[in-house]
């Protein structure tokens, strides 16, 4: 019987090189892994929650970038962040009221683009800026949550080209802060990613027409109203006062803005006094303050370091105030 020898496994060039470049990925990813993180300014926030917490402040970036709770001189803790809608600030303010149990108040993101957001499909589905806040997948919609969920067991795609690729001053801006939570609204007014200032001034009216473009959809207004609704009648169950916050904007924005963001305020303001009948909530409202310049806006609707250090005092001022106020009725 002829005896036949098996012919040698041999690779194609292509699989060879396919396997190689797997290789090299997986062993890329185990080293950057072993790289410092930087630390998540919401989670350093959380932490930062405790009895002793007097004021607690919730909502968008437009809260972010202009409270900075260390020109209070008071406990204050901020819990805002970058497209978080009032699906996220409901979720947010349920799992870390218990944990303040002392607030004099909570202050809230008055806002029409938190009425409107879908904060998962503006995220790009990268979320993880907001899950820093811990806020309970049970406390979303179902629909929402489906999302989240599914986003949750797959971020190490996102890991791989942006956790830690992103950690040189060159890299494009609005991806750090989005991906690796920096603190952003501490840039300085002539900082090479300062956005929305260019030759011959600010560009509002571009910023206003793209979060027009970009995150208006009616078709998620119901569902973060109620959430506005929720909002107040959490708060107000655990007897803690709710103060709705309006944040500078700049004239070149406020004037640009198109009539459906007027049209979604009017509908913000319309549920709050459905869940507050008896007692209109108080308003503080900085959006036409004229004391701002545009070396204090980071861009069109947000300030910068310059701008949270003229507006924080003035507001923690105005909350003594009012809160002393409703003491004293």
């Amino acid at each position: 019987m002829e005896r036949v020898e098996a012919a040698p496994l041999r690779l194609k060039p292509v699989l060879i090189t396919a396997l190689a470049l797997l290789l090299g990925a997986l062993v890329g990813i185990t080293l950057l892994d072993r790289l410092p993180e930087a630390p998540k300014q919401g989670r350093l926030a959380v932490a930062q929650l405790s009895p002793s917490t007097e004021i607690l402040a919730v909502g968008s970036s437009h809260i972010y970038t202009a409270i900075d709770p260390a020109l209070t001189g008071r406990p204050w803790v901020n819990l805002s962040a970058g497209l978080m809608n009032y699906v996220f600030m409901d979720a947010v303010i349920a799992a870390h009221l218990e944990r303040a149990p002392n607030l004099h108040a909570v202050l809230l993101d008055f806002d029409p683009l938190p009425a409107f957001t879908d904060s998962y499909g503006s995220a790009k589905g990268d979320f993880r800026h907001l899950l820093d806040l811990a806020p309970s997948f049970s406390a979303l919609d179902e629909s929402l949550s489906r999302k989240l969920v599914l986003g949750r067991d797959h971020l190490f795609m996102y890991d791989l080209p942006f956790r830690r690729a992103f950690m040189h001053e060159k890299a494009d801006f609005d991806t750090v802060h989005r991906l690796r939570g920096e603190d952003w609204s501490k840039i300085s007014p002539g900082h090479q990613a300062l956005q929305g200032m260019h030759e011959g001034g600010f560009h509002g009216a571009e910023r206003a027409e793209g979060h027009y473009r970009v995150m208006y959809d009616t078709q998620y207004m119901p569902r973060n109203l109620a959430a506005f609704a929720r909002i107040i009648a959490r708060v107000k169950a655990a007897g803690v006062p709710l103060i709705l916050v309006r944040i500078p904007v700049h004239a070149s924005y406020r004037d640009a803005s198109p009539p459906e963001f007027a049209q979604a305020f009017a509908a913000l303001e319309a549920r709050a006094r459905e869940a507050s009948p008896d007692a209109p909530l108080p308003v503080l409202d900085y959006t036409r303050e004229p004391a701002f310049g545009d070396d204090e806006f980071f861009d069109g609707d947000h300030l910068n370091q310059l701008g949270a250090a003229r507006l924080t005092p003035r507001l923690a001022a105005d909350v003594r105030d009012l809160l002393q106020s409703t003491l004293a009725r």
